[in-house]
């Protein structure tokens, strides 16, 4: 047993339970699910710590700082899960808008069957190119670098190629 773990094991109870809870679910705009998530990652992290210090703050102060943290973190991992999903669904292909011959259409019908059975990440790729916006700009949105972005274009263009030569 570490040090730590001598000064956290009578430290947590159910009393501290629920008040570390009813702090989590103030921070976490009162989801239930989330905030028994981080109350435990809480009591995870207390018992395997080696950081802490009691000459430097309590026992509850230390909790409550991590609560914080996890809270923090738990949130930021959902905003940017959400702004990865609506920069993919605000992508829209330029081929619906009007072809001026039925073969274009067809192929245009071809290939967006083939992108849409891509993973997300490489139709946010290639939908990009057949945007026409710049490497830098979607490699922004996505939160990836641009040799990243390079490499997932050209993935999911050769994927591409190879689906219409097989058709």
């Amino acid at each position: 047993m570490n040090s730590t773990q001598q000064h956290f094991e009578p430290f947590i109870n159910n009393t501290v339970w629920k008040w570390l809870f009813k702090k989590a679910l103030r921070m976490v705009d009162f989801n239930w699910h989330k905030a028994e998530d981080a109350v435990q990652q809480v009591f995870l992290q207390l018992i395997s710590d080696t950081r802490y210090d009691p000459s430097k703050c309590s026992q509850l102060h230390y909790a409550y700082r991590r609560l914080q943290n996890v809270t923090y973190c738990l949130e930021d991992r959902e905003r940017r899960n959400r702004r990865k999903i609506s920069a993919i669904s605000e992508v829209r292909l330029p081929f619906s808008t009007g072809s001026n011959s039925t073969e274009n259409r067809e192929e245009a019908d071809r290939v967006e069957q083939v992108i849409d059975t891509l993973s997300p990440v490489h139709r946010m790729a290639i939908k990009r190119h057949l945007r026409g916006e710049t490497l830098q700009e979607v490699a922004k949105k996505m939160g990836r670098s641009q040799n990243t972005m390079q490499q997932l274009e050209s993935q999911a263009a050769n994927a591409i190629r190879m689906a219409l030569s097989n058709s």
